[in-house]
């Protein structure tokens, strides 16, 4: 049974409709009331009040558009999560629930959103958004990286070739083949296209720093 009181103290916030909470953490997996129209709607509250923030920092748009793309990626949504203690109580299938992935995992801090703007509105979404979410995260983009160093060397093509390997489409597994010269120099998985490509060019930088191409 799903245990609202307890979601509730971890969030730091008493909702005034149950059912919203409830089915925040409900997944597609389990019901056709499930979290998807929450998390729609969350991604698009925490992508207004982000941007309203950055404005407010007086930077300019170039930036600003860098610096919401660390703030709400899906790493940072999901460390949120981590942090907040609370996928425990995802309602999901048996075969989620022991691999909960970080896309789910920020799917869900979308979801809470959308819940939380709902039941109290802007002001409680920003709350929560604030109080929980990095602000100053900084992504260190491999692949922008990888492109810089062998520019230098006088290579300007790399080719990522992703697909699809496995899972379901809740719950996908990517696998890259990073091909420098047409030859592969490094290959990696993740549960999206660019969570692989960026292990990759992680990889391949190991690789390729302190070596002539």
């Amino acid at each position: 049974m799903f245990e609202a009181d307890e979601v509730e103290k971890l969030l730091g916030y008493s909702f005034k409709d149950k059912s919203l909470i409830s089915r925040a953490f409900t997944h597609s997996s389990i019901s056709s009331d499930n979290n998807e129209k929450l998390e729609f709607l969350g991604d698009s509250v925490l992508g207004f009040v982000i941007a309203e923030y950055l404005y407010g920092l007086g930077q300019d748009e170039g930036e600003m558009t860098k610096r919401k793309a660390d703030i709400v990626c899906e790493v940072n949504l999901s460390d949120a999560i981590d942090r907040l203690k609370v996928v425990s109580y995802l309602k999901a299938g048996n075969h989620l629930k022991s691999n909960i992935t970080p896309s789910i995992k920020c799917d869900l801090c979308e979801a809470i959103i959308g819940a939380l703007y709902l039941d109290g509105g802007i002001e409680v979404a920003k709350d929560f958004i604030f109080k929980h979410i990095d602000l100053g995260r900084k992504i260190i983009d491999f692949k922008s990286e990888l492109q810089e160093l062998i520019q230098q060397e006088g290579v300007n093509y790399i080719n990522y070739k992703t697909e699809q390997i496995g899972g379901e489409s809740h719950n996908p597994i990517f696998e890259t083949h990073l091909l420098l010269k047409d030859k592969c120099i490094s290959q990696a998985t993740g549960s999206s296209k660019r969570e692989s490509e960026q292990k990759a060019a992680e990889k391949a930088l190991i690789i390729l720093k302190g070596e002539t191409l």
